[in-house]
């Protein structure tokens, strides 16, 4: 019984971890590219319809 609480922590912060990865690797690049090709397409949108 013990063992399988052991077995389940493990697997909860090991996913915990890679998902945290994740979601650090998806925002440093969606900030950089947000702030680069996005923003600059962002302000185009915005100059567009607010003409």
């Amino acid at each position: 019984m013990e063992k399988s609480i052991i077995v389940v922590l493990a697997y909860f912060s090991s996913f915990a971890i890679l998902t945290g990865f994740a979601v650090l690797a998806f925002w440093t690049l969606y900030k950089r590219f947000h702030l680069s090709a996005l923003g600059q397409t962002e302000l185009i949108y915005v100059n567009y319809y607010s003409i």
